[in-house]
């Protein structure tokens, strides 16, 4: 295969063997900056049978923030008032960007809109679905079922837009195990 296909974009050249059987053409792949494409075959002729263009616009930037309470930092942080695996009371700390408050209220700042999971089950062991979890973001204000038993925490979704987000218990008392967004 001495003939090659040539691609060029302003200073960016690349060239590949593309003199194939005409009974098998190949399929070439190139990765190529922005600009005027020229595609080529500089050593003689080639058959171009197709020509597919595919790009991508550089993507949105992921954004995730993931809280989980049982991690070692948010355990030191719990530690340090006397709380670890206890109720505490009265407590306002604020731990890699989220607030929490006793009474089961915890808020941060969604720079875009996107999705946020909230793990969370009853604070006694039998299950209480009267309890909700209830997000609020702005006027947008969004509410489920969360007093799960407290042997099988669930897990919620909520679809939210940019703001701060205020997440809360309404009716008694939740715990609140795992807190996740992302702008995905």
């Amino acid at each position: 295969m001495d003939r090659t296909v040539a691609v060029t974009v302003g200073e960016d050249s690349q060239a590949q063997a593309g003199g194939f059987g005409k009974a098998t053409p190949g399929e070439l792949e190139f990765s190529i900056p922005a600009g005027d494409v020229y595609i080529m075959a500089p050593e003689n002729g080639l058959c171009f049978y197709k020509v597919e263009f595919t790009y991508t616009t550089g993507g949105k930037k992921v954004i995730e923030y993931d809280w989980d309470f049982a991690s070692s930092d948010w355990q030191d942080a719990l530690g340090a008032l006397g709380g670890v695996n206890t109720d505490i009371t009265n407590i306002d700390i604020t731990v890699e960007g989220l607030q929490f408050h006793s009474g089961s209220k915890s808020k941060f700042t969604a720079p875009e809109q996107g999705t946020l999971k909230v793990t969370s089950s009853n604070t006694g062991s039998s299950a209480a679905m009267d309890r909700t979890v209830a997000v609020t973001v702005g006027e947008d204000s969004q509410a489920q079922a969360g007093g799960f038993g407290k042997a099988t925490p669930g897990e919620l979704e909520f679809s939210i837009p940019a703001g701060e987000v205020v997440i809360t218990a309404p009716e008694n008392g939740l715990c609140f195990y795992h807190i996740y967004y992302t702008n995905q």
